[in-house]
């Protein structure tokens, strides 16, 4: 049960970390077409994304914190 729960958090931590690369690509992407205005549109997306994913951000952190030797 413990390892299940362990295997979890990792996948979950993972999602979380993916979605916010996949998100900084977004704005990467914009900024070599040197689009200022998707580039712009994309940082704010970006930002409001994040912004939305505090509590699972503030949730990681946590735990992160909890077991400091991982």
């Amino acid at each position: 049960m413990l390892i299940d729960s362990e295997l979890m958090y990792y996948a979950y931590r993972d999602r979380i970390i993916d979605q916010i690369e996949a998100w900084m690509l977004d704005v990467h992407l914009a900024a070599e077409r040197e689009d200022l205005e998707a580039e712009a549109l994309a940082k704010r997306a970006f930002f409001d994304k994040l912004a939305g994913m505090v509590p699972e951000i503030n949730d990681l952190v946590r735990y992160e914190r909890a077991y400091p030797d991982r």
